[in-house]
């Protein structure tokens, strides 16, 4: 796979730099990229994407394996697995903060993605925002890549997300050490496409990826523009009791806080017209 990826430079961008094969023990393995590199404290996120991880060529007791767990996790019904986690410890030889496997993975239901995704993607509590737009642009060009230029069944293969958490510099930005990453990984399985135009499957999992990472952030932000209305109303709610003298500032802040309140409004309707609109990209 990595030796034909030259035909298609637009693809290897999203696929861990190559570095040729070593040969340790009379075994052979592909030496590639660490994606780690540089970050101090990484988290690591693999989720296996397509509807399905039965290859072609697969025995029939492994198809019927694998057909299983396709069917009982979020694989067939959504195109995306989580297949594990880890957040490094906060000190060099820490124990993780989080680890969670396969088995965790595949007892995720449906309707408990967006809230397992949450958990994955944030660290100590903190939603990893500034990662997550990051993912979300790379989906959004890693889908016009396969959609215009398709070449490849990808089948059982992930994409592997490495960021830290999210820093404040000294001028109060967000930022990281290292930049988050997003890679291709897991190739064992792909086949030039011959039978079909496109790898639907593996579409269809990253255009639901994508929907769910966007509404995490968009939920996010959702989230912070209502506790800035509930500040305003606590202002408002003092400024009340401060007494005739301060009337008419109270009815200032009132009039404020409802303007806020329809702001909030209009910000929560254009939410959730985002969320419908990133689902309406799946395919019925």
């Amino acid at each position: 796979f990595y030796s034909l990826l030259s035909a298609t430079p637009e693809l290897a961008a999203f696929c861990p730099r190559f570095f040729g094969r070593r040969v340790y023990s009379g075994r052979t393995f592909v030496v590639l990229e660490d994606l780690t590199k540089g970050m101090r404290t990484p988290c690591i996120v693999d989720i296996k994407v397509g509807t399905t991880t039965v290859a072609t060529d697969a025995h029939w007791a492994k198809r019927v394996t694998h057909l299983a767990k396709d069917r009982e996790s979020t694989t067939r019904s959504l195109g995306v697995r989580i297949i594990g986690a880890m957040h490094s410890g906060v000190e060099l030889g820490a124990p993780p903060t989080l680890r969670l496997n396969k088995v965790w993975g595949r007892a995720v239901r449906p309707t408990q993605m967006r809230a397992a995704l949450r958990r994955v993607f944030s660290v100590e509590g903190q939603l990893c925002t500034t990662a997550l737009r990051h993912y979300v642009s790379m989906l959004e060009r890693l889908l016009s890549v396969l959609e215009t230029q398709p070449c490849w069944q990808l089948v059982s293969s992930s994409l592997l997300f490495v960021f830290e958490k999210e820093a404040v510099r000294g001028d109060g930005s967000d930022g990281y050490a290292m930049p988050p990453q997003m890679r291709m990984i897991d190739f064992a399985h792909s086949y030039p496409l011959e039978h079909a135009p496109r790898d639907h499957g593996y579409l269809f999992g990253l255009r639901n990826l994508y929907a769910q990472l966007r509404g995490l952030i968009d939920a996010d932000e959702a989230s912070d523009i209502l506790s800035s209305t509930s500040a305003c109303d606590s202002f408002a709610d003092a400024a009340a009791e401060t007494g005739a003298d301060a009337e008419s500032d109270a009815t200032d802040a009132g009039a404020g806080r409802y303007g806020l309140r329809a702001y909030s409004l209009v910000v929560e309707q254009s939410v959730g017209s985002r969320i419908a609109a990133a689902h309406a990209r799946l395919p019925s």
